[in-house]
């Protein structure tokens, strides 16, 4: 049981990891809006804009950003649940396939990004150096 939990809590230390990651970046995203807004918020402030009316200029592109991410996420690992789920419950000889054989996202992107980098960097290894 032990190993079970230390994976759930490696897991969910990355899953922190990537919301703070997402936090600064969206942070950082809206300073860099706000920023180049400066002149335009500065006019509607000397036309009459409230504190409340800026802070809600400059958080509603955020609050917009977090709406989408949410709902692509939210729709993504719905889609790939799905597709687990229909793969685990496959007929074979195990269950279905491999945990890696032929799926874009693992089996079939990560090794075809590796041969495409090893073609474009001339292999790395000299022919004559290549075993027979």
């Amino acid at each position: 049981m032990f190993p079970v939990r230390l994976a759930m809590e490696i897991y969910g230390a990355i899953g922190l990891f990537g919301l703070v990651l997402a936090a600064v970046g969206l942070a950082g995203v809206t300073a860099y809006s706000v920023t180049r807004r400066s002149r335009e918020i500065g006019i509607r402030v000397a036309l009459g804009a409230g504190r409340g009316d800026v802070l809600r200029l400059a958080m509603g592109e955020g609050a917009v950003l977090v709406a989408a991410g949410t709902v692509l996420g939210l729709a993504g690992a719905w889609s790939a649940a799905r597709r687990e789920r229909r793969q685990h419950l496959r007929p074979g000889p195990a269950g279905g396939r491999p945990a890696a054989a032929g799926r874009p996202g693992a089996g079939g992107v990560l090794p075809a990004g590796a041969q495409i980098h090893a073609h474009r960097c001339g292999g790395g290894v000299a022919p004559e150096m290549a075993a027979p």
